[in-house]
């Protein structure tokens, strides 16, 4: 690799950073640290997310609003970015699609199918759920064409720069377990559904149906 190319490789980063929601000095950020669940799972109140939740300290926040998971609902904590990881991310802006922005971003969001996430550091406790900060958000969904691999994704912001489930284990051990019972437990009963309960249902339905056709012929 020629050292004209690193150079060109380093003068494009930096001046991608230029115009990077994250500071690239990699400050030391205070950022709200908890879990929040749609009902009560957890006995441990100081894990609950709130104006007196727990702060813990890195580099980075993050948050992440999950909108079809039955148990988690919303999580916050911190993060510690290399430089790497942080010209990763804005190079990957580039290739991502935009779906929203605002004026003064400090927010640098992606919202998928299950999960919008976000990141910060331009100011303390900038995952706070109360405070309405300037974001920019992009796509994070798969993007197939006969051109490239189905499965590759192609447009997800954070994909293979940052860990996100790793982080929220730091906070709830408990994460993983859960989401993957959870997951056991709704394939469980669709199955049963389909080899009983959904079954007699269904029978019974068909029957209703039948009925209503009989009756109805009497009457025209």
């Amino acid at each position: 690799m020629s050292k004209s190319y690193l150079i060109l490789l380093y003068l494009k980063i930096i001046f991608t950073l230029d115009e990077f929601e994250l500071d690239s000095q990699l400050p030391t950020v205070t950022c709200r640290q908890c879990v929040q669940v749609w009902r009560s799972v957890s006995k441990d109140s100081r894990a609950a997310c709130g104006l007196n939740s727990v702060t813990c300290t890195g580099n980075a926040c993050f948050m992440r609003q999950c909108k079809h998971c039955p148990l988690y609902q919303y999580m916050t904590g911190c993060l510690l970015l290399t430089e790497w990881q942080l010209a990763d991310l804005a190079l990957m802006k580039q290739r991502s699609d935009l779906l929203a922005t605002r004026v003064g971003s400090i927010l640098l969001c992606e919202d998928s199918v299950n999960y919008t996430t976000c990141i910060c550091n331009r100011k303390d406790k900038c995952n706070d759920i109360h405070t309405r900060s300037p974001f920019t958000t992009y796509a994070g969904s798969l993007r197939t064409s006969k051109f490239r691999n189905p499965f590759a994704f192609s447009g997800s912001l954070f994909n293979g720069i940052i860990n996100f489930e790793q982080a929220i284990n730091k906070i709830d051990p408990r994460y993983g377990d859960r989401q993957s019972k959870h997951s056991f437990a709704f394939k469980n009963f669709l199955l049963n559904c389909a080899t009983h309960y959904c079954f007699y249902v269904s029978r019974i339905f068909i029957m209703l149906y039948l009925l209503k056709i009989f009756y109805s012929s009497f009457l025209y």
